[in-house]
């Protein structure tokens, strides 16, 4: 199974079934649509031909279910993870373990690289082996406020893999400053002897042509994958307040991952109670080109999750020069103006009359598309540049 030999450029890579990852696992000959935090790098280690052992953690499919061809010079090997919190489920992760360790024994890598809190399994290994590690943390989300309501030992038994991200030593930590606290829960739970990284995700420069005029679009679009965190249900209520403004034209266009089937029924039911339903559609994934081709004609683009805004998405759609209506969180009132280069909100009821002005001020929507676009660029590094940094921590040049 494990056809790799010893190289001082070779990386055992732990991680989760991410969306975007399953897209191009189980369908042959598919591309990703989303998650380029965590594409971007796997393709620079394929593009230099560094070797990697690409270890999925999941419940989701097996092994045989693997039909990819994307991944040059990678071995890929799907292990089994309990979906359920039980005795068996402890005893399933510490048999993961031990199957990781065998295969880094196996491998004899020059690093191992843990994504997330399954990866933690990873970063076990790895101390067990002796092997370098370093932890990519994502999926915060509301653990921060969870650790400050449970305090330090309620929050380690009840979030033991979120925990150990924190407080296993590595050769370094790296997380997104997306939104998410995470440079605070490591300051509460960290460990001191640990290199804590916060870095903002990239943007790539648009080739898609972009000469469409927004004047003739009549829609919000929201892309992000479907669930409750992300908050779909109030993009929908905001539309309603804009039909009750007279915009009863305008449309409402959802587009991700559907995550959550069971919070999507709820909107829509909402739609239907709220006679919507003629102007809100879910246009499942798409690629890149048509993304960003439908974010630059929409008049804004949504981003109302619960945490985590300063998305991939919202860097994407500031780069094809889209208005953004989000919150005012520290992460984008860093590098955004509120009605100069973005709509920044306090509360969702805010929304639609900001929708509506924009709707009637060409003049505006222009300004704000424009100095969002040189907001990002003066903020956030290009992609190129933000994965030759990840892969100099993952290659030792540190």
């Amino acid at each position: 199974m494990n056809n790799l030999t010893h190289s001082r450029d070779s990386i055992v890579y732990v991680t989760s079934d991410w969306s975007g990852l399953k897209d191009v696992l189980l369908e042959k000959g598919a591309t990703p649509k989303g998650m380029p935090a965590f594409f971007k790098p796997l393709e620079e280690l394929n593009r230099r031909n560094v070797k990697v052992e690409l270890i999925v953690l999941t419940s989701e499919f097996k092994q045989s279910d693997i039909s990819s061809d994307y991944f040059s010079n990678t071995n890929i090997t799907v292990l089994p993870w309990p979906s359920s919190k039980s005795l068996k489920a402890a005893y399933d992760i510490a048999y993961t373990v031990y199957k990781v360790c065998s295969i880094i024994r196996a491998v004899k890598p020059s690093f191992v690289y843990s994504l997330g809190p399954k990866g933690v399994t990873g970063t076990i290994a790895a101390k067990i082996t002796n092997t370098p590690v370093g932890v990519r943390i994502f999926g915060i989300n509301t653990y921060y406020e969870k650790y400050q309501a449970q305090g330090e030992l309620k929050f380690a038994l009840k979030s033991p893999l979120f925990y150990l991200m924190f407080k296993l030593r590595s050769n370094f930590i790296l997380a997104t400053n997306d939104g998410s606290p995470s440079d605070l829960l490591n300051q509460e739970i960290g460990r001191k002897d640990n290199v804590f990284k916060y870095w903002a995700n990239g943007f790539d420069y648009s080739d898609v042509d972009l000469s469409t005029t927004a004047k003739t679009s009549r829609y919000l679009i929201y892309p992000s994958r479907i669930s409750e965190k992300k908050q779909q249900l109030e993009a929908v209520k905001i539309l309603e307040d804009l039909h009750r403004l007279g915009h009863q034209d305008v449309k409402l266009l959802f587009v991700g991952h559907l995550t959550d089937k069971n919070y999507w029924e709820k909107i829509e039911r909402y739609v239907d109670t709220a006679g919507l339903s003629e102007h809100v559609q879910y246009l499942g994934t798409m690629d890149k080109a048509s993304l960003f081709k439908y974010m630059h004609d929409a008049i804004c683009v949504l981003s109302i999750q619960k945490v985590s805004n300063l998305s991939n998405v919202l860097l994407e759609a500031l780069s094809c020069n889209s208005v953004i209506l989000s919150y005012r969180e520290p992460a984008l009132c860093n590098f955004l103006e509120h009605e100069k280069s973005a709509l920044l909100i306090n509360k969702n009821d805010e929304a639609a009359h900001l929708i509506s002005n924009l709707i009637e001020d060409a003049e505006l929507q222009s300004d704000i598309r424009t100095k969002g676009k040189d907001a990002l660029e003066n903020y956030v590094d290009p992609w190129h540049v933000r994965v030759n940094r990840e892969l100099d921590l993952l290659l030792e040049k540190r």
